[in-house]
């Protein structure tokens, strides 16, 4: 969530709607509540505020900030005859898109339309109707999974619990609380599982408070999340909810029914996304045309925008993918100005999300003229999210075939990193590699076989990298380590925890500390682990495992409490004690 997250990717699909909150702001209180009960049968009316901004282009001097979402007004939830809670927006006083302030005629597309959630055993299930505006579709979805919580109100303590939110797993933390008859619960963001994205430890949370009927009366948060490619970005997203007033339900409303909607469906909610946010991007041909005049020297945000309008309507009408390949097999040129429009292009199909687009760049590995282009196409499918067995195919076969020996590599990469997103579906892959990586006339690129082995992680790559480990070469070793991170075989902890303690390389022993962050471990392995990075005296490889060490804490805080502060009570450099310090403290709680 990176590149511009418009209102339906990233910013709002990731994580969208989250509260007005911050460790350092002035946080909310029982006396604040405006209202402290609710009957069980009452319709609350709620006044919501909430905003999603976006900076795009950090590396940049002057980043550019844009409002994906505003939205202010008022929003309504009551529970029907079946226990479950009816939602509907009442009144608009705002509502601001991607920048574009919306006519209040617009508002009433969204007015009154119902969403039903279902909640059991901390099973959470929404449901919409048919006449729901699908413009507005993940905006309710997201708002709904920050207002209903995956546990019961009413425990107490702290509970870290693995939750998915739009298909990226997670861990969050619950801490309960409870004051003059107010449950209070803090749901506290620990980490995303995607690469190149985190959260900022100081906006990661949302508060809840209830009734003692378990009715909500407020909730308020903040969640800032960073990313890191393509483009240093970030997105904030803050909102506030305060119960306002109550009012007897009346019959029609008791007697909605989920019976009359339909659980949503994802497809149909990204479809929308892709087709909203293109609308909103420069048109296609005008960005073809800002393309073609685009240079080595054109300021960064005018490039982004070129190839997020690309990838936005690609995703949108995947047959514009044609255009793009034709312009790109038309390049000839091969300097800076050119290359970097051929870049942006590729991203654009790298990132399409579509199967068929996948396979074309697979496709363009074999019909690019030079090596530039199939290197280009063949990163593109490796990125790709939707990749298929004829692409992962036709991988394997540019490896094993290619006498030159980036594509070759490259090819491997990508045959991995395929193989890892649809392991059932490849199972011919693992005998692929290691025969490869057997044959002599292949030496050249065994790096790239262990790195492919790494991308795929089937167990059946076990005695190659066992065996790696114990090569001459500090090269081969820090490879065959670190592509350890992703096989299931029982001996890889207990094999990583030993490379950390005993090689002699530092460069090996950095790519163990990698691999580490990818495995669960137990509290003993990381208690080896922080004993032996104490006693680094290299102040660089010591700074990488507190670095590493603090990820896989902020991941699942639990097994690693007391090696955090062996860590730090031992540390040798003082800059590692205070990174340590600042940026590993437990969530605290602040349910009192």
């Amino acid at each position: 969530m990176k590149k511009l997250l418009g209102i339906v990717a990233l910013g709002i699909v990731a994580i969208v709607l989250l509260l007005k909150y911050s460790r350092h702001d002035k946080k909310m209180t029982v006396i604040d509540l405006p209202i402290k009960v609710l009957a069980d049968s009452d319709e609350a009316e709620y006044d919501v505020s909430l905003s999603v901004k976006q900076k795009v282009d950090l590396d940049v001097k002057d980043p550019s900030e844009r409002t994906l979402l505003l939205m202010e007004g008022s929003l309504s939830q009551y529970p029907n005859a079946s226990g479950d809670i009816v939602t509907e927006w009442n009144g608009l006083r705002k509502l601001v898109i991607i920048d574009k302030e919306s006519d209040p005629a617009s508002f009433q597309n969204i007015l009154h339309k119902k969403s039903v959630t279902n909640v059991n055993n901390g099973v959470v299930q929404h449901f919409l109707g048919d006449d729901f505006p699908r413009e507005f579709m993940r905006t309710q979805l997201a708002l709904l999974d920050r207002i209903f919580i995956r546990v019961p109100f009413a425990a107490t303590g702290s509970v870290t619990k693995d939750e998915v939110e739009d298909s990226t797993p997670f861990k969050a933390q619950y801490n309960f609380g409870r004051d003059e008859g107010i449950a209070i619960v803090e749901k506290i963001w620990l980490a995303f599982d995607k690469k190149g994205m985190t959260v900022d430890p100081n906006a990661n949370s949302i508060r809840y408070y209830y009734a003692s009927n378990g009715r909500l009366l407020a909730a308020e948060g903040s969640l800032h999340l960073l990313y890191t490619a393509p483009n240093r970005s970030d997105v904030r997203v803050d909102l506030s909810m305060k119960l306002r007033g109550g009012k007897a339900l009346t019959d029609d409303k008791q007697a909605v029914s989920r019976s009359e909607w339909k659980s949503f469906d994802s497809k149909r909610v990204e479809e929308s996304d892709d087709q909203l946010q293109a609308a909103h991007e420069l048109p296609f041909d005008e960005a073809m045309i800002k393309l073609a005049a685009m240079t080595d020297q054109t300021d960064a945000r005018d490039v982004y925008r070129v190839f997020s309008a690309l990838k936005s309507h690609v995703r949108a009408d995947p047959s514009l993918a044609k255009k793009l390949v034709a312009r790109i097999l038309a390049t000839k040129e091969r300097d800076p100005s050119s290359r970097r429009q051929m870049s942006a292009m590729f991203g654009a199909l790298a990132q399409s999300k579509n199967s068929d687009i996948a396979n074309t760049l697979g496709d363009l590995a074999e019909l690019c003229p030079d090596n530039y282009c199939k290197v280009q196409a063949i990163v593109g499918l490796n990125d790709h999210t939707a990749p298929t067995q004829q692409s992962a195919a036709k991988m394997i076969e540019l490896a094993a075939s290619s006498r030159d020996q980036e594509v070759a590599a490259t090819a491997l990469l990508a045959a991995g990193s395929i193989g890892h997103k649809i392991n059932a579906q490849l199972p011919e892959l693992p005998k692929t590699l290691i025969k490869i990586y057997n044959d002599p006339a292949k030496d050249g690129i065994k790096s790239s076989v262990i790195a492919a082995m790494g991308n795929h992680g089937s167990s059946e790559y076990w005695p190659v990298l066992e065996a790696g480990l114990k090569d001459k070469e500090p090269t081969l070793r820090a490879a065959s380590v670190y592509s350890l991170r992703n096989l299931p075989n029982e001996p890889v902890n207990d094999t990583i925890v030993n490379v950390i303690e005993k090689d002699e390389s530092k460069s090996v022993v950095r790519e163990a500390l990698k691999a580490m962050a990818y495995r669960q471990m137990t509290a003993d392995e990381y208690m080896k682990i922080a004993v032996k990075s104490a006693s680094f005296d290299n102040q660089e490889l010591q700074e990488d495992a507190a670095r590493a060490m603090v990820d896989a804490f902020k991941a699942n805080p639990a097994p690693l409490e007391a090696a955090i502060k062996t860590f730090h009570d031992n540390a040798r450099f003082p800059n590692v004690k205070v990174y340590i310090e600042t940026q590993s403290k437990p969530a605290e709680s602040s349910a009192q």
